[in-house]
């Protein structure tokens, strides 16, 4: 079938992009086209005619889904730095898939303050930034489609690294000690 997400909210319901048939917010149809209870001749909607739901919030300009248990384990994080963003920071374009939940993205990847105990990397000061819109960088081409780009922006001081990327960066010259 065709992937909803592809859809359009129509009369509060999604609306498939193929069919056109409409799933209330329990997942339930609740319209096909030609078909209408009103008028005898024409068959209802089958009950059975259903998608499963999924927990949603929509917060920092996306819609965010709980694929885990019938109920999130957690809130979603309160991230107050999502909602500014002055530009002045040097960014990295990359994509990766997962099958981990946000949470866990959240306190791995965004967690600077882990980069100095975990990865002895010696960083004095981070402030951490969200954004939402890669067409920012027009030089760059956005790594996902529209819609599932998730960016965050890392400032950050680093004293000295000995790590593999220390040893290179010594060996260019470009030591930050």
């Amino acid at each position: 079938g065709a992937n909803l997400a592809d859809g359009r909210v129509k009369d509060g319901c999604i609306q498939c992009p193929f069919h056109h048939w409409r799933y209330d917010k329990q997942g339930q149809c609740v319209h096909i086209p030609g078909h209408n209870q009103a008028v005898l001749r024409l068959e209802p909607v089958p009950r059975g005619a259903r998608q499963p739901t999924l927990v949603t919030v929509k917060r920092y300009g996306y819609v965010w889904v709980w694929y885990g248990s019938p109920q999130p384990l957690h809130p979603l994080p309160e991230i107050a730095a999502a909602d500014v963003d002055n530009g002045d920071f040097m960014h990295l374009h990359f994509a990766f898939e997962t099958t981990t939940a946000v949470l866990r993205i959240v306190k791995n990847f965004y967690d600077a303050q882990h980069a100095t105990p975990v990865h002895a990397l010696p960083i004095s000061a981070f402030e951490l930034k969200f954004f939402d819109d890669w067409r920012r960088w027009p030089e760059v081409e956005s790594l996902a489609r529209a819609g599932a780009w998730f960016g965050a922006g890392i400032d950050f001081t680093v004293n000295r690294y000995f790590g593999p990327l220390g040893m290179l960066s010594r060996a260019l010259g470009l030591n930050m000690s």
